[in-house]
């Protein structure tokens, strides 16, 4: 389990303030990246969408509805970049539409998926 934890800090989730919620995800079989993406780059995307400053990012049981659906981390970063429009990241069904769209435009523009596994 050392080596796991290790994972976990050597992705940047060393904070003394994210360790609960580093054991949420963890416990909910997410990997560090996964877990990354949807709790703080959407953090991020939803704050620049609602033009707020605290948003918690993606919800976990959001994020394992959509693991449900075959949607993954990646799928959600690029639906941030791609998607026409802007989504509530506090709903699956949004988040879902969304990825699609991003998929839609993806292909239609002959790209490929553009999020790329690595560090933050």
């Amino acid at each position: 389990m050392l080596a796991e934890a290790a994972q976990w800090t050597d992705f940047g989730w060393d904070d003394r303030d994210d360790f609960d919620d580093a054991v949420l995800w963890w416990k909910n079989w997410f990997s560090p990246e996964e877990a990354w993406i949807f709790w703080r780059e959407m953090a991020d995307y939803d704050n620049i969408r609602t033009g707020k400053r605290f948003s918690n990012g993606l919800p976990i049981h959001v994020a394992i509805e959509l693991r449900n659906r075959g949607i993954d981390a990646l799928d959600v970063r690029d639906a941030a970049k791609h998607a026409p429009d802007a989504f509530n990241v506090h709903s699956a069904d949004d988040v879902a539409r969304a990825v699609e769209e991003s998929r839609a435009w993806l292909k239609a523009n002959k790209r490929g998926r553009t999020s790329r596994r690595r560090g933050r």
